[in-house]
């Protein structure tokens, strides 16, 4: 146990750490981890946020680990030796961002940022880098889902281009719907391609267009309706197709079985798809009778002819 009167504060070590959550008790707490100089003074190198909470309670001692001969001035070892400590509890994305953008701005040194990605089992790469960087961009609600598994990576990294106001709302569109990765990449997408081609922000055409679905009061058909009505405002054309092909479908499959249709993906070209199930010669003869008697009641019928031209 050390007295936290006697700790010297590692200033830029302080706001590295991001929690995914707040502990409510000081027994949970990591135990500090402390460097002794050579006049025997004790610097803070993890344990900032500890500290405020110990402080808080009016607690004035609390457990540590101290590295001896490690200066104030050695901020590389200080980084080094942080990481190292922390790797035992986990570093999150986020910490890994802040160190990165540290050792960038004040080290300067590319192989300290090699050695760091090493340390932290990490594969070096400018993509890797940007990554990091840009998800030192997002709001601290962003930050959290990141790290909690709530915003999809990919999406993170293309909201962080974004104004916290855009940022805020892309999150409580994911949030509220619960969605899956590929579902909130999709939406980042579809929701730029529109702003880019109505020359709006993305904020605008989240509250304008779709602002019933901000709302927390979410069930699987909203999200439903929701990617219904985006495609819809995306992408007219294929919308306009694709309910016509599902109503074809319906009416095609209407009264039977051993029968499955597929339309051309994005209906970029015009070759349709068939599936027929049968077990011998028979039922394909049969199957093929109603294939027929099936194509004759509806290629005349006009609402589904601009399907087939």
């Amino acid at each position: 146990m050390i007295e936290l009167n006697k700790i010297t504060l590692v200033e830029f070590l302080k706001n590295i750490s991001f929690p995914s959550h707040i502990n409510n008790t000081a027994n949970t707490f990591h135990p500090l981890l402390l460097a002794q100089d050579k006049e025997n003074t004790l610097l803070l190198i993890d344990g900032y946020k500890r500290i405020q909470f110990y402080k808080k309670q009016k607690i004035q001692k609390a457990p540590c680990s101290i590295v001896e001969k490690l200066d104030y001035e050695n901020c590389e070892k200080l980084l080094l030796c942080y990481i190292k400590y922390n790797i035992v509890r986990g570093i999150n994305d986020i910490e890994i961002s802040n160190i990165i953008i540290f050792a960038e701005n004040f080290l300067k040194s590319p192989k300290i940022i090699k050695n760091i990605f090493s340390y932290l089992n990490l594969k070096y790469s400018e993509k890797s880098i940007k990554y990091f960087k840009n998800i030192n961009k997002l709001t601290k609600r962003c930050k959290l889902s990141l790290i909690n598994n709530s915003l999809n990576r990919k999406s993170a990294v293309i909201i962080s281009e974004l104004t916290s106001v855009d940022q805020e709302l892309f999150l409580k569109l994911f949030l509220n719907m619960k969605l899956n990765g590929n579902k909130q990449k999709k939406i980042c997408d579809m929701i730029l391609d529109l702003a880019k081609r109505d020359d709006k922000s993305p904020c605008y055409i989240i509250r304008n267009y779709f602002p019933e679905f901000l709302s927390t009061n979410f069930s699987k058909e909203k999200e439903t309706e929701f990617f219904e009505k985006l495609l819809k405002l995306h992408s007219p054309h294929y919308f306009c197709f694709n309910e016509k092909f599902k109503r074809f479908k319906k009416e095609f499959l209407k009264n039977g079985t051993g029968f499955n249709l597929y339309s051309p993906s994005g209906f970029e070209d015009s070759t349709y798809k068939m599936e027929i199930f049968f077990k011998d010669i028979n039922e394909l003869q049969e199957k093929l009778h109603q294939l027929n008697k099936r194509t004759e009641r509806l290629k005349e019928k006009d609402e589904f002819k601009e399907l087939f031209q």
